[in-house]
C-alpha cells in the first residue's frame, strides 16, 4: 500500500468522524 493512499484514506475517515461529532 502506498503511504499517500493510506494518508488519503485516513483523512477521509477523519473527516467523517469530524462531521459525525458536529452533528
Amino acid at each position: 500500500m502506498q503511504p499517500r493512499l493510506h494518508f488519503l484514506c485516513k483523512l477521509k475517515r477523519n473527516e467523517q468522524i469530524f462531521k459525525s461529532r458536529i452533528i
